[in-house]
């Protein structure tokens, strides 16, 4: 997956763990503690007594807190690679992640997949859910989504992970404004039509109005390919 991010955001990031970054200060920190008691020994061994002894003595004392303060700082303020990583994902400004299922027909419409029609887009989409991590458990999800949703047996219905992809495109719902999807194209063969999917278009139980159509005919149908055309490629490039 592709991560958005401000590049300022970044920067704030990294700027807050620049202390653990590029090397252990933990090092530092130690030398300053052995250099701060080595300058009292020093002063102890010189037979320097008064302002001298006192100078140093006072010196050693310095650096070995400087020392021993920025080691207890590094401790607590430690980052991993996996922590980082984690903070720079959690910046991520993709706006939808979504897991698209193609529904292949058969029979009659073999060469066909299901599409519902959105009211909200105006268009037509592929049965799709927002996406479920970890994708090892997502498979599960969208079968139960699709049997409650489109009645389709389980039984009937096989699915398979294809790919995952990335879009940048407006978003009719929020004034056309330019957002970043992440999308997770699965596949699914029937075994069976349940009854009354064997005309092209139908009514499923959830109330939606579906149709059947090939890539091609979405990719002619101008409202699909102005809103979907990225997913449309996909179907037709992977599956």
């Amino acid at each position: 997956m592709i991560l958005h991010i401000d590049e300022a955001d970044l920067d704030r990031c990294l700027l807050g763990h620049k202390e653990t970054i590029g090397g252990p200060p933990v090092r530092g920190a130690i030398a300053d503690t052995v250099a701060g008691v080595f300058y009292i020994a020093t002063a102890v061994a010189s037979g320097f007594s008064g302002l001298p002894l006192n100078i140093l003595v006072t010196i050693g004392l310095l650096f070995t807190f400087y020392g021993i303060r920025n080691a207890w700082h590094w401790h607590n303020r430690k980052c991993s690679d996996r922590q980082l990583f984690e903070e720079i994902k959690d910046m991520n400004r993709t706006e939808i992640r979504s897991s698209l299922v193609a529904v292949k027909g058969c029979d009659q419409v073999s060469n066909r997949f299901l599409l519902y029609y959105d009211n909200g887009w105006s268009c037509d989409f592929l049965p799709n859910r927002k996406t479920v991590d970890p994708g090892d458990s997502e498979i599960g999800f969208l079968k139960k989504y699709i049997s409650e949703e489109f009645g389709i047996s389980k039984s009937d219905l096989k699915l398979t992970f294809v790919t995952e992809k990335d879009s940048e495109k407006q978003c009719v719902e929020h004034d056309n404004e330019f957002r970043y999807y992440h999308y997770r194209l699965y596949s699914a063969t029937l075994n069976k039509l349940p009854d009354g999917w064997r005309e092209r278009s139908f009514v499923a139980p959830n109330g939606c109005k579906c149709r059947w159509l090939t890539v091609e005919e979405m990719l002619s149908d101008p409202r699909i390919r102005e809103i979907n055309y990225d997913v449309v490629s996909a179907i037709r490039d992977y599956i």
